[in-house]
C-alpha cells in the first residue's frame, strides 16, 4: 500500500504540473493535421463540423459512422484535401486514450520506438513540440480519468485497481526523466535538419557521393553536367534490403564501379568522399515500415563504420504524383511521410543530416507536383530534369555546416 499511496501522490501531485496544449476540436495544425475529440465518429464529425467529411481509417478502409476516429487516420474534405486525424493522447489510433497510450509515449520519449507526425502532435501534451516523458505522465492521469475525480472517488476500489496496473509506467516515467535530464546535460540534441545558407558553388559537388535508386539514376543520366564532380552509386530498383544480397546473385541490382557490381558500404569506402548523400526507401516501404526502416538503419551503420570520417545525409524519400498507378495500401504518400519521419528521428539520434527534399517537390496536398513527374500518370514517382535541378538548387543552398 506504501507504493500505491507514493504513485497516487505521484500522478495526482506531480501531474497537474503540465498543461496540456491548448488545442480546440477541429484546430487545423500545420496545415494538414485537425484535433478530434476523444471516442469521436465520423457521424460526429458531419454533425459538428463540416457535412461533407468521410473518414478512411489506417489501412485506407471507409471507417463506420459509429466507429471512433483515431489518430492516423485520413479524414477527407475533397477529393484533394485530406486532413490526418489527432486525438490528444491517443497514439494507438483507435481513438480511446488508454494506459498502453502512455506506455507508448513513454518508449517515444525514450528513442525506443519512433512516430509519425501526427501521432507526435497526440503525444506533445504540453505542446512545445517535444515528447518527453511528462507527456506520458499527462497521458495517464487521462487514460485513468483522474483530472476531475474527488478524493472518495480516488480512493474507490475501481480506481485503485487501474492505478495499480499502471504502477509500472509511473515508476519508469520517474526513473526516465532523471536518465533523459542526464543524458540532455552531457548531450545537447543534435538537429539534422539542414538549413538554409548561402548557396554554394557547383563546385560543392567536388565533395559529394550520391547514392539512390531510379529516382536518382535520373540526376546521373540527365542532370550530372549540373553537379560538377559529383559521383554517383546508384542503380535502379535498389533498397537497403537488397543491397544486402550477394554481388554474385544474377537479380542482383548493385550499382557498379568500373563495371563491377559493389554492396553500397563497400562502394562508400572505395569512392571516399566526405560528404555522403543517400536516398532510398521507394522499393521497400511496401514491405513494412519497421523492417524497411530496420535495414536502412542498418546500412547507414555500415557505410559510417566504413567511412568514418564522411559526414552522411539522409535525404527524404519523395512523394509520389496525384494519380499515380503505384499507389497502394502499402505504398503511398501517407506512409512515406511516415518513414521520412522516422528517418528524421533517426538521424537526430545519429547524427546524421537530414535533406527534406520533398517540402520543395510537393503541391499543396503533398502531392508530388505534376510538372516534376517524369512518369505520369504511370507509375507517378520519378523526376523531370527540372525537378532534378530543383533538386541541385535545394543541396546548393542548404549545404552541410563547414563546407
Amino acid at each position: 500500500m506504501k507504493i500505491l499511496a507514493l504513485l497516487l501522490s505521484f500522478i495526482i501531485c506531480f501531474g497537474t504540473l503540465f498543461a496540456c496544449a491548448e488545442y480546440k476540436p477541429y484546430d487545423i495544425i500545420n496545415k494538414d493535421y485537425i484535433i478530434i475529440k476523444e471516442k469521436s465518429t465520423p457521424k460526429d464529425l458531419r454533425e459538428e463540423f463540416d457535412k461533407k467529411m468521410i473518414v478512411n481509417n489506417i489501412s485506407g478502409t471507409l471507417l463506420g459512422d459509429n466507429e471512433y476516429i483515431g489518430t492516423g487516420m485520413t479524414i477527407k474534405k475533397t477529393e484533394k484535401k485530406h486532413y490526418k486525424a489527432v486525438v490528444m493522447g491517443d497514439v494507438s489510433a483507435d481513438g480511446v486514450v488508454k494506459v498502453n497510450d502512455a506506455k507508448s509515449v513513454l518508449r517515444c520519449a525514450l528513442k525506443m520506438i519512433y512516430f509519425s507526425t501526427a501521432q507526435m502532435i497526440a503525444a506533445d501534451m504540453n505542446g512545445d513540440s517535444h515528447v518527453k516523458a511528462y507527456d506520458a505522465r499527462a497521458i495517464l492521469r487521462m487514460a485513468l480519468g483522474l483530472e476531475n475525480l474527488s478524493e472518495q472517488e480516488l480512493a474507490s476500489k475501481d480506481i485503485q485497481e487501474s492505478i495499480r496496473e499502471s504502477q509500472s509506467v509511473a515508476e519508469s516515467i520517474r526513473e526516465s526523466e532523471s536518465i533523459r535530464e542526464s543524458e540532455s546535460i552531457a548531450n545537447a540534441k543534435f538537429d539534422p535538419i539542414l538549413k538554409a545558407d548561402t548557396k554554394r558553388e557547383i563546385s560543392y559537388f567536388d565533395n559529394v557521393l550520391m547514392i539512390g535508386d531510379s529516382v536518382s539514376v535520373s540526376m546521373s543520366l540527365y542532370a550530372s553536367g549540373y553537379t560538377g564532380n559529383c559521383k554517383f552509386l546508384t542503380s535502379g530498383s535498389l533498397s537497403a534490403t537488397n543491397n544486402e544480397w550477394s554481388t554474385s546473385n544474377s537479380s542482383s541490382v548493385h550499382p557498379k564501379i568500373n563495371g563491377v557490381k559493389v554492396k553500397v558500404e563497400d562502394g562508400c569506402a572505395q569512392i571516399n568522399r566526405p560528404l555522403i548523400y543517400i536516398m532510398l526507401g521507394m522499393n521497400e516501404i511496401s514491405m513494412g515500415l519497421d523492417s524497411s526502416f530496420n535495414k536502412y538503419s542498418a546500412l547507414l551503420e555500415r557505410m559510417q563504420t566504413n567511412c568514418p570520417n564522411a559526414k552522411i545525409v539522409v535525404q527524404s524519400v519523395t512523394p509520389m504524383v496525384y494519380g499515380s498507378t503505384s499507389t497502394t495500401s502499402v505504398l503511398n504518400n501517407t506512409r512515406i511521410s511516415q518513414y521520412n519521419d522516422m528517418l528524421k528521428e533517426l538521424c537526430a539520434e545519429k547524427k546524421y543530416y537530414y535533406l527534406d527534399l520533398s517540402s520543395v517537390l510537393v503541391d499543396e496536398s503533398g502531392y508530388l507536383k505534376r510538372e516534376y513527374c517524369g512518369d505520369y500518370p504511370t507509375m507517378g514517382i520519378h523526376l523531370t530534369l527540372n525537378a532534378d535541378l530543383v533538386w541541385i538548387d535545394y543541396i546548393l543552398t542548404h549545404p552541410v555546416p563547414g563546407f
